[in-house]
């Protein structure tokens, strides 16, 4: 035991001696909190309080040690325009100089906006080498006088600069070797033009990664951004975004990439550049993964975007381009014009020309399917020095962009909005308010009037300014709140499941009920319809007899479908003189894969009976991506048993739905008059649509006159079982009712085939194995039913039959 403590006694000594020397071989890096203040300081003073400030920067620079990642050292600065001399950093005269320093925070104190200003020419405000995890905050460079640089950072990495004015001089920020990891935002550079070839912020001399710029102004500079690693060197992740650049003096606002070495890796988005002597943007090559999306390019002095290396590698989207009226908005070289480009695609692009800036580029003039071209974006003001880029309400722009991510805008108000909507093209998101022609299943400005039906499934929300009229019912239920300025008549054998509120009178006929809360004479308030303005042009497109066409989006004269053709839509916007169809059976194909269909019609938009209008691939569940606007003061006519999806808006005229018309979506009119036996669902509205009529990939229903019948009948399905479509024959003896419907073994409602009056006489439907979706239904046991006839017609027989039919995978 003695032995154990002996030794132990012994090894103390040596173990503090060799504790010791660690700590004498690496000093503790303790974290210092410095004040500075021109005014009421001394550099006697030890610097550490309010009250015993230094009087000069540098000398708090000087006495303060680096940080950690915990506790950063810290400069208080107040007012004063601060500035030492005889320091230099590479070979440049500077007048602040941090070396050597880690997890330094330089900041003015709050209420106070301290100055970095040289007194003689030549001399760098800041310069910054061999320091890593520096932020200044609010500490501005006046180089009105010097006529130099800003700043110099070399030899280090994890930069921010935040709040900062930058104002005259040569260079903003030059980055004067490889650097990794720097946040620039929230600073306004202004003036800095004296140099020539110099920019504000400089990336130029090494590699970089890692960098974000945002939320800076650049005011009337010689460049504002410049990328371009020489060669062998790369710069990547870049992120630049909610900046705005107006003006500059000598060349465009930002040149990505003229330096040998590969820029990749950037998102340039919410910006705002304007006003440039030069190209808004220049992108030159080589580059990888360059994405410009959300900006708002105007009156660039040439070209707002040139693009000289490989296209390919730029996605554009979103933007609006509002050219100067001589230049291109795009140009690219030979190999990529006149576009469209790969990557191009729902911009805006206005008031260009043909011009480019060295003549050996071309302009692009074929764009993207859903790029909008020849619009006004309808800017709040472009008046020169006041210009306003916020989006006027009925701008083109609204909600037509695409869903790329971006969450916010340049305001970094939320995007899209209102949630759920389309982004709005540029870097400024209208502050949307409810659409109220998607709030209402009908909206009306002066009557809501809707026939008698015997379907209780109507359902959604009814507003109008004037009048709403229930006409007597079979009898039947309808489903959803209503709101009137005027009167609401409800006649007999109406049941309302839902409030009913008038600014007139309620007025109940006898076995008509209002389940909800009825209240009359209450304030309602006019909701102002939207208005219309557009135009159309271009080419006659015709469809004929039972031929299918599809157009891109564009601008045509009249269009017309003949019987039983199809007309296929994709994603984007098409401006329409006229829409007709002619005859039965036809079909209005729109593929949503994309995005949105927006038909803009002018003076006429008329469906004839049995249109089918499909969507895929979403079928009903994508009534909200197609829209019919239509600017006629005629009636808007949709024949009967037809099958429309999708938004109706006909402001200045009356949209009227012949019998048996199944709609879901919203419709929005000056009038809205519905016929017998019409069905109409709001776009949330739960259940589906009796189809009135089979879709178009059903096939015919075929009736067959040849063969006299003397019974009702029900045949069973062949083939069976199937794969992928099997045909249903029935017979009726005299012409009636007929519902004919798939439901699953519980009972449920796959999809109703027929719901219409048929004639007497043999009868076949194709059903290919679909629901009332469009959706592929799983394999199994199925039954389809049909019932014909009525109690008050002909021999007031009602048939009911049923049978199974199976589908195999």
């Amino acid at each position: 035991m003695k032995q154990v403590q002996i030794r132990s006694l012994l090894i103390f000594p040596w173990f503090c001696m060799l504790m010791l020397g660690l700590l004498l071989a690496s000093p503790l890096s303790a974290q210092t909190t410095k004040w500075v203040d021109q005014t009421g300081g001394s550099d006697a003073n030890d610097g550490n309080t309010e009250a015993t400030a230094y009087a000069t920067l540098q000398f708090a620079i000087d006495n303060s040690t680096s940080g950690n990642a915990g506790a950063p050292s810290i400069i208080n600065v107040k007012n004063g325009t601060y500035a030492a001399t005889g320091l230099t950093s590479n070979i440049y005269s500077t007048a602040t100089l941090i070396s050597g320093k880690d997890y330094l925070t330089i900041q003015a104190v709050p209420g106070h906006n301290p100055v970095v200003k040289p007194a003689a020419g030549g001399i760098v405000s800041i310069s910054i080498e061999n320091s890593n995890h520096i932020v200044i905050d609010n500490i501005d460079s006046d180089q009105t006088t010097s006529l130099f640089d800003n700043w110099h950072v070399r030899g280090s990495s994890d930069l921010t600069v935040r709040n900062c004015t930058f104002e005259g001089g040569d260079d903003g920020i030059d980055f004067e070797t490889d650097h990794t990891t720097a946040l620039i935002e929230g600073n306004t550079f202004k003036n800095i033009t004296t140099g020539s070839g110099d920019e504000v912020l400089d990336f130029t001399d090494g590699s970089y990664s890692d960098v974000t710029i945002q939320d800076n102004t650049f005011l009337n500079n010689y460049r504002q951004i410049t990328i371009f690693p020489p060669t062998g060197s790369t710069a990547n992740n870049f992120v630049i975004r909610r900046n705005l650049m107006n003006g500059t003096t000598s060349q465009e606002a930002v040149r990505f990439n003229d330096g040998g070495g590969m820029l990749s890796n950037v998102t340039f988005e919410n910006n705002v550049i304007m006003n440039s002597l030069q190209q808004g943007l220049y992108i030159k090559g080589p580059v990888a993964a360059i994405n410009v999306w959300h900006n708002t390019f105007f009156n660039n002095g040439e070209e707002e975007i040139r693009l000289t290396g490989t296209a390919s590698a730029v996605v554009i989207k979103n933007n609006i381009f509002h050219a100067n009226g001589a230049h291109a908005a795009l140009s690219v070289t030979s190999a990529f014009a006149p576009g469209p480009l790969a990557f191009e695609d729902f911009n805006l692009v206005y008031n260009t020309g043909p011009s480019t800036e060295s003549g050996s580029e071309f302009p692009v003039t074929v764009f993207g399917a859903n790029t909008i071209t020849g619009q006004d974006p309808m800017f709040v003001s472009t008046v020169s020095g006041s210009e306003d880029l916020h989006l006027q309400d009925g701008s083109p722009a609204l909600e037509v962009g695409t869903d790329l991510g971006v969450a916010d805008d340049i305001e970094k108000n939320t995007r899209p909005h209102p949630a759920g909507s389309n982004p709005d093209l540029g870097a400024y998101e209208k502050e949307g308010v409810a659409d109220p022609c998607q709030l209402y299943a009908l909206f009306a400005d002066q009557q809501v009037t809707i026939a008698r039906s015997k379907h209780s499934a109507s359902h959604g929300d009814i507003h109008s300014n004037g009048l709403i009229y229930f006409q007597r019912g079979d009898p039947n239920t309808y489903y959803g709140n209503l709101t009137a300025v005027g009167n609401i008549k409800i006649d007999k054998e109406i049941k309302i499941d839902g409030d009913a509120t008038a600014g007139g009178k309620i007025i109940l006929d006898g076995g008509s009920k209002i389940l909800g809360t009825k209240t009359q004479y209450a304030t309602v308030a006019d909701v102002p319809l939207p208005s219309l303005s557009y135009s159309a042009g271009g080419p006659n497109v015709t469809v004929a007899k039972k031929k299918t066409v599809s157009i891109a989006p564009g601008s045509y004269n009249n269009v017309l479908v003949n019987d039983g053709g199809t007309l296929k839509f994709v994603a984007g916007t098409y401006n329409l003189n006229k829409l007709e169809t002619k005859d039965d059976e036809n079909t209005l194909y729109f593929d949503v894969s994309g995005g949105p269909v927006i038909l803009n019609i002018v003076t006429n938009l008329k469906l004839s009976e049995e249109v089918t209008v499909k969507i895929v691939p979403d079928g009903e569940d994508g009534s909200e991506k197609v829209t019919f606007n239509t600017m006629q003061s005629t009636q808007v006519l949709i024949g009967k048993e037809s099958y429309v999806l999708g938004n109706l808006v006909a402001p200045y005229a009356e949209v009227y739905l012949a019998k048996n018309v199944s709609f879901r979506g919203a419709i929005c009119a000056k009038s809205i008059t519905i016929d017998r036996d019409v069905v109409t669902l709001h776009h949330s509205s739960s259940g589906t649509l009796p189809f009135q009529k089979a879709s178009p990939d059903v096939g015919q229903q075929v009736t067959d006159n040849q063969q006299p019948v003397s019974d009702y009948e029900l045949s069973q399905n062949y083939p069976n079982p199937f794969n992928p479509a099997t045909t249903i024959s029935f017979a009726l003896p005299e012409a009636g009712e007929v519902s004919l419907s798939i439901y699953n073994l519980s009972g449920q409602l796959v999809k109703q085939l027929v719901a219409r009056e048929m004639s007497a006489g043999r009868h076949h439907v194709v059903w290919d194995a679909t629901d009332a979706r469009g959706a592929r239904v799983a394999s199994g046991v199925y039954l389809y039913v049909i019932k014909a006839g009525s109690p008050s017609a002909g021999s007031g027989q009602v048939f009911t039959a049923q049978r199974k039919l199976v589908l195999m995978k």
